[in-house]
């Protein structure tokens, strides 16, 4: 099983399952759980976890894209994601189960990528 963090446990398949079910995860909770989830259906692919770089924080760093993890609306959610997206050299995909559909199709249409959909998610990681 992944081991989310510099050396911090796993956080279990528990509460991945609760995410995948739709239970309401917030924070570390839900960065790891959607870390989890990445790695059963992605195994091997995740590099690292909360890494910062260029002053800024990334939740879950794989090969080929930076997934941004949140719990909340999306409130102020568009300038860090793109901050973000400045910030990398990969793809940054904002991911969070209760981002309103307005800041979804907003990023989406300005060149971003957002989803509140694991699935979705989950599909798009190539």
């Amino acid at each position: 099983m992944f081991a989310v963090g510099a050396g911090g446990p796993s956080f279990g398949p528990a509460k991945s399952k609760q995410l995948a079910a739709g239970v309401a995860l917030r924070g570390v909770a839900l960065e790891r759980s959607v870390a989890e989830l990445i790695e059963a259906r992605h195994p091997g692919r995740i590099v690292n976890t909360n890494v910062k770089r260029g002053g800024r924080e990334f939740d879950i760093e794989l090969n080929n894209v930076i997934i941004e993890v949140t719990g909340g609306k999306g409130t102020r959610k568009m300038k860090q994601h793109f901050a973000q997206m400045a910030a990398s050299d990969k793809p940054v995909i904002l991911y969070g189960p209760n981002l309103r559909e307005g800041l979804i199709r907003d990023i989406n249409r300005q060149g971003g990528i957002a989803t509140n959909s694991i699935d979705d998610l989950l599909e798009a990681i190539y």
